[in-house]
C-alpha cells in the first residue's frame, strides 16, 4: 500500500519568535557554560599571562555571541522545518540526528563567517597580538572544540523538542518540576473527539489502511492544537482527549478548534479520498468542571486526570450519534462564555447520561443553523 503525503511548508511569525527566543536562550546558556570552563582552565594553566589573557579572552566570546544573535532566527526556521510531515515519519533517533546535524552545521557555518569577517574587516578593537594568534594560528584548536561542544549541546537540544512532542505541548516543564508529584485540582475544560463512523470504516479499509488514516487524521488534528492553545492529554484508539485550562481559556478557542479541525478535513478532502477513498469526520463532546491531576506510573510516567468532568465529556461525545449533531457541549462550558457572538446553539434540554444521577443540559453547536432530529 502507497500513500502520498502531502509536503507543505508555511511559517507563523509568532511560531518563529518562541522558537528563535528558544534558541537565543538555549545556547547562551549552553556557550556561557562553555566559555566559563574554558576561561578557568586557561586560568589555571598560564596565570603567569593572566594580564595579557584578558583582552583576547573576550574575542572568541565575541564571535559565538554575534553568530547567535544574528542566525538564532534560521535555528526556528530549522525548528518549523523539523516538523513538516514528512519528518513525522521518521524515527525519534533520526530525528534527533537530523536535528543536530543541521544545528551544528549553522552554528559552526556561522561562526566562520564572523570570524572571517572580523579578521577582513581591520577593527582591532579586540584584537591584539595573542587573539589574533587565537584567530589564526591556534584557530583550528578552537574550532573543533566549539565543533564538538556545538554537536553534543545540538543532540541534546534536539532530543528535548522530541521529548518536549512525546509529553504534548506545555507538559515537559511540569514533568521536570514535579508541579504533579502530589494531586491537584484544577478547572479544566475537556473535549473528546472522536471519528464517526469508525466500525464500519475499519471494515471497509482494513485494519493497516484504517490505522494509517487514524495517523493522518491524528497529524493533521496536532497542527490546530498549537494555534487553539489546546492540550493533547491521550489518544485512545480512533479518538483523542484534548484540554484547556479554564483560566486560560479565551476567546472561544475550545469551539474554534473544532470548527477549525472541520475545515482542515473539508480542505484535505481529495487527499483523504484519493488515499482512503473517504474523508474523515470527527464528533466531538466538551464539559467543563474540577478534576484532580497527578503524576501517575514508574516504569512508564504519564499526567492523569480524575473525575466526573471526564466521564460528561465523553458521554456527551457519545450523544453525537444519537442526535445526528457533531458538537456537543455542557450548560457549564455553555455559559463560560457568549458563544452566540459566533455560533448557533440549540438546546437538547436536560439530558440524564449514562453513569450519573445528576441531569446535564445540553447544548448543539453549529456554524449555520440546523435541524436537531434524535436517531
Amino acid at each position: 500500500m502507497t500513500i502520498n503525503y502531502p509536503i507543505s511548508f508555511s511559517i507563523n511569525k509568532e511560531q518563529l519568535l518562541k522558537k528563535t527566543l528558544r534558541q537565543l536562550a538555549f545556547w547562551g546558556v549552553a556557550y556561557s557554560l562553555l566559555f566559563f570552563t574554558i576561561h578557568l582552565h586557561t586560568i589555571s594553566v598560564f596565570e603567569i599571562f593572566l594580564a595579557d589573557l584578558e583582552t583576547s579572552a573576550a574575542t572568541l566570546p565575541l564571535i559565538v555571541l554575534v553568530s547567535v544573535l544574528l542566525f538564532s532566527p534560521f535555528l526556528g526556521f530549522i525548528d518549523i522545518f523539523l516538523e513538516e510531515d514528512k519528518f513525522k515519519n521518521y524515527s525519534l533517533g533520526l530525528n534527533v540526528l537530523t536535528a543536530g546535524a543541521l544545528y551544528t552545521v549553522l552554528l559552526m557555518g556561522a561562526i566562520s563567517l564572523v570570524r572571517l569577517y572580523l579578521l577582513s574587516s581591520g577593527k582591532n578593537i579586540f584584537l591584539n597580538e595573542m587573539s589574533l594568534n587565537l584567530l589564526t594560528q591556534h584557530w583550528s584548536y578552537y574550532f573543533m572544540i566549539l565543533s564538538v561542544h556545538t554537536g553534543f549541546m545540538s543532540l541534546i537540544i534536539g532530543f528535548v523538542n522530541q521529548l518536549s512532542k512525546r509529553f504534548g505541548p506545555g507538559m515537559l516543564l511540569p514533568f521536570f518540576s514535579g508541579k504533579y508529584k502530589y494531586p491537584r485540582e484544577e478547572e479544566r475544560i475537556f473535549m473528546f473527539l472522536d471519528l464517526s463512523c469508525s466500525t464500519k470504516l475499519a471494515e471497509q479499509l482494513g485494519h493497516i489502511k484504517y490505522s494509517a488514516l487514524i495517523k493522518d487524521s491524528f497529524l493533521d488534528i496536532d497542527k490546530m492544537v498549537k494555534k487553539y492553545n489546546a492540550e493533547i492529554y491521550q489518544y485512545v484508539g480512533d479518538e483523542v482527549v484534548l484540554s484547556w485550562p479554564v483560566e486560560k481559556a479565551k476567546n472561544l478557542e475550545y469551539i474554534d478548534f473544532f470548527f477549525g479541525v472541520e475545515q482542515l478535513f473539508r480542505e484535505k478532502e481529495d487527499y483523504y479520498k484519493n488515499n482512503y477513498s473517504i474523508a474523515p469526520i470527527f464528533k466531538a463532546g466538551v464539559h467543563l468542571g474540577k478534576v484532580t491531576a497527578v503524576e501517575v506510573g514508574d516504569l512508564k510516567k504519564d499526567i492523569a486526570y480524575h473525575g466526573d468532568t471526564l466521564n460528561v465529556a465523553a458521554r456527551l461525545e457519545g450523544l453525537c450519534k444519537i442526535y445526528s449533531q457533531p458538537l456537543l457541549i455542557s450548560e457549564a462550558v455553555y455559559n463560560l462564555d457568549n458563544i452566540e457572538k459566533r455560533y448557533y446553539s440549540t438546546s437538547l434540554g436536560t439530558q440524564y447520561l449514562k453513569g450519573r444521577s445528576n441531569p446535564v443540559e445540553v447544548y448543539s453547536i453549529a456554524k449555520t443553523l440546523r435541524k436537531v432530529v434524535a436517531a
